[in-house]
């Protein structure tokens, strides 16, 4: 049975679950854009980070190694939040894991031991103003571009009015 045999009822009903879907990914999109889009990581250079931050630590070769049975082989990079730094070593509740190979995996916050000499360079997630306003820049064009092609505003085009004159070629006969 084709869609369009589907009785008016169920061709609503459908419609109506495909817009709310639709609705939901493009909430969920926007959400993801600002989430990438207005965060970066910084370097920590002689400075240790804080509990409770947003962390990501490049393995080193040695990392990797002496991690695999822990994180799994060929992570490159783990990011999450710092539980503690005690006795040269991070304990990360971890959110997601970089592979060597490009893929990634999402945790669910587990916590993991990592010496800090395991660690090739450490970041700490920031907020960017460079890329936040741009993001914000771009959502505002989009939304005025969306509300001029709409009309939601009013303005757009007056009707004609009647001048009188009959058109040329016009079997109309004025007043």
């Amino acid at each position: 049975m084709s869609v369009s045999e589907l009785p008016s009822r169920d061709r609503g009903e459908r419609s109506f679950r495909f817009r709310r879907r639709r609705a939901v990914g493009l909430v969920l999109g926007a959400v993801l854009v600002v989430n990438v889009g207005c965060y970066t990581y910084s370097p920590l250079i002689d400075t240790r980070p804080l509990p409770g931050q947003q962390v990501s630590l490049e393995l080193s070769d040695q990392g990797r190694a002496a991690l695999g049975g822990q994180l799994g082989p060929g992570v490159l990079r783990v990011e999450g939040t710092l539980e503690s730094v005690q006795n040269d070593q991070y304990t990360v509740s971890v959110s997601r894991v970089a592979t060597i190979s490009g893929g990634t995996a999402n945790w669910g916050g587990e916590h993991v031991t990592i010496p800090v000499n395991d660690v090739a360079s450490a970041g700490l997630r920031t907020l960017s103003r460079g890329r936040t306003a741009l993001l914000a820049g771009a959502i505002a064009v989009g939304v005025g571009a969306f509300v001029a092609t709409r009309g939601l505003f009013g303005g757009g085009f007056q009707p004609a009015t009647d001048t009188g004159r009959t058109p040329v070629g016009s079997d109309r006969i004025p007043y």
